[in-house]
């Protein structure tokens, strides 16, 4: 066996390792067995799958293939069962089993079958880590798998008939190439065609399935599902697509001669942001004496929006930041020019979320400094804006 550099085995092939040890030891502990020939009921242990693409050595993981169905078939046959590894032997039963090394942790996927008819009889997915609780994992997949087939085989005896379970699962998106996973991290597949048929998962009806699905340049979301028929084809919603640039159109009633636009960057998709906005605005009074003016408005802004579901179309946000305000006043021969820095303590502002635009109100507390030019009068003023959003890049 190769090491790394210092003689240090790396992480996921040091995991590998006390897997290996783990069940070696499970085999090794058991007590002796009785004649499996006098067992009435055998159960087919067929060899376990991947559940998804393996990262190590093709010898390691053959060796952990064979550990595994050793350590599930001794379990069973300490609980009384006839086993056998040889697909041409006669069984009552199937079991076949489907595991995902991740980590530190180790999944497990196992369905029970009836070897005549292939029809699912029960199972149920199991998560370990790669320490000595492995070892009950395993005897809790071993006594469940029993107690799944000891229901199966008393249908026309003692026992009643085991509950229906999900035989097919059928799930739709719009959304094509994206990834499906259970547990959080068992892949189930990929969309394509705006489909993906599931693997089969040991459900009864009644229970529920939780599941994530990502794409890249979308939000990911958790789905829960209701397992109410053997076969379901379940329609996910949309993806939210994240949006990383806005445009902000915005018009003020205290400045009705104008109009404003700014350009929306946003540090974390659809929450926080730093945003630029100019608006210009001219003003004239229809009275004897008047003469017009014209304002240009700058400022930067951070704000972000408060946690909410990515699917709730009513958003709160909070911002502040800091601007100019530059006013030209026209004169009989001359013209005057004033400059006067402000803050924006802070600004409360409500969006309507629709597919392709976001309404949007806004109210704003604003601090003209010392540091005027005293055009404008110092102290805090309050404005209020009305706009909407439109994404730009996503």
């Amino acid at each position: 066996m190769s090491v790394g550099s210092g003689g240090k085995i790396p992480g996921r092939r040091r995991t590998l390792i006390s897997v290996l040890i783990l069940l070696s030891c499970l085999l090794l502990c058991r007590p002796a067995l009785v004649s499996a020939e006098s067992l009435p009921l055998r159960v087919l242990v067929n060899e376990p799958q991947p559940g998804g693409p393996s990262e190590v050595p093709q010898e390691s993981e053959q060796r952990l293939i064979r550990l595994l169905t050793e350590a599930l078939a001794g379990e069973l046959e300490l609980l009384g069962f006839a086993v056998s590894r040889d697909p041409a032997e006669t069984a009552e039963l199937a079991l076949n089993l489907r595991y995902l090394l991740n980590g530190e942790r180790l999944t497990l996927v196992i369905t029970v079958t009836d070897a005549a008819s292939e029809r699912v009889l029960g199972g149920g997915s199991y998560v370990g880590t790669t320490d000595l609780g492995l070892v009950n994992t395993i005897r809790q997949a071993a006594a469940d798998t029993a107690r799944h087939a000891r229901a199966a085989t008393g249908i026309s005896g003692t026992h009643p008939e085991p509950p229906p379970v999900l035989q097919q699962l059928t799930l739709r998106s719009p959304n094509e190439g994206a990834g499906v996973e259970v547990a959080g991290s068992v892949p189930l597949g990929v969309i394509a065609d705006g489909k993906l048929e599931a693997p089969f998962l040991p459900l009864t009806l009644g229970s529920k399935l939780v599941v994530w699905k990502h794409l890249d340049g979308y939000h990911s979301e958790r789905q829960t599902i209701l397992i109410t028929d053997e076969h379901m084809d379940v329609q996910l919603p949309e993806l939210r697509p994240r949006v990383n640039w806005e445009i902000s159109l915005s018009w003020m009633p205290q400045r009705w001669a104008g109009a404003a636009v700014g350009v929306r960057r946003y540090l974390y998709p659809n929450r926080f942001y730093v945003q630029s906005t100019n608006q210009l605005s001219t003003r004239y009074r229809f009275e004897s004496g008047s003469r017009a003016s014209g304002v240009f408005d700058t400022r930067l802004s951070l704000g972000g929006y408060a946690v909410t579901a990515l699917r709730d179309r009513f958003r709160l946000g909070l911002s502040t930041g800091a601007g100019v305000t530059l006013s030209l006043l026209g004169g009989e021969e001359t013209a005057y020019f004033f400059a006067d820095t402000y803050l924006k303590l802070f600004a409360l502002a409500v969006r309507w979320q629709f597919d392709r635009f976001a309404p949007f109100l806004e109210a704003d507390l604003i601090y003209y400094s010392e540091a005027a030019t005293g055009y404008l009068v110092r102290g805090t003023h309050g404005y209020f804006s009305t706009g909407v959003l439109l994404p730009w890049r996503r």
